[in-house]
């Protein structure tokens, strides 16, 4: 997806005469996806919550610990908003969205488990509403039945048990793990960072992997010896 293919937010809304959360609403609903263009270089930081509770590092010493992870990001590089972006918005009301800032905005979007140690940027308190666009007509899923009409299979016994493993291989790395078990969350995000990387339809990733990935981390555990 390139940023030329993408329509502001706020001129979609006035165009299509909808309100701001008929826009979230439809989002929600993967009819249409909401992107975050970045407005300039930007590395933000992630440490595992309970790294801070048990005081194992501080604001100071984060990057000590051994579960922190960054991620950059160029100017005008894109950002599908995942479902937990888009309840976040929801949750804050039609009339916070014009006062939303870019760290506030990342809070609603952290890896479940981690928290935000440090933004390094130009500034963070710079308002996200003009740096949202929407693409109103994302490719849609393939149906759950072919042209023949024959129903799709669901996933089969093998390709979950090979999701499951290569899940609990990620989650080796504190990146991908929260606690014990892989953290599905950090997982569905590097999926759809991935699928920007190679230019792959993200489409669905954000809405489906997670239930996928579930299934296959239940199902692994059906399969020990």
């Amino acid at each position: 997806m390139q940023l030329d293919e993408l329509t502001p937010l706020e001129k979609y809304i006035q165009g299509q005469g909808v309100t701001y959360k008929e826009v979230l609403a439809k989002a929600l609903a993967s009819k249409l996806e909401i992107y975050y263009a970045f407005d300039q270089w930007t590395k933000v930081s992630y440490v595992l919550e309970e790294d801070f509770i048990n005081g194992t590092v501080t604001d100071k010493t984060f990057r000590e610990s051994p579960s922190l992870f960054e991620k950059e990001y160029e100017t005008c590089e894109l950002m599908l908003l995942s479902s937990d972006y888009v309840r976040g918005l929801w949750k804050a009301g039609t009339t916070e969205i014009s006062k939303r800032t870019f760290a506030e905005l990342f809070e609603l979007g952290r890896p479940e488990g981690y928290v935000i140690a440090g933004i390094a940027r130009e500034t963070d308190d710079a308002l996200v509403i003009g740096n949202l666009f929407v693409n109103p007509s994302p490719k849609p899923l393939q149906s759950a039945q072919d042209a023949s009409g024959a129903t799709k299979e669901k996933p089969s016994s093998t390709a979950l048990k090979v999701i499951g493993l290569l899940m609990h291989h990620l989650a080796k790395s504190p990146k991908y793990a929260s606690g014990s078990s892989p953290n599905k969350s950090q997982i569905k995000e590097l999926l759809l960072d991935l699928a920007e990387e190679l230019e792959v339809n993200a489409y669905g990733l954000s809405k489906v992997d997670e239930r996928l990935l579930a299934e296959a981390m239940k199902y692994l555990e059906t399969q020990k010896t």
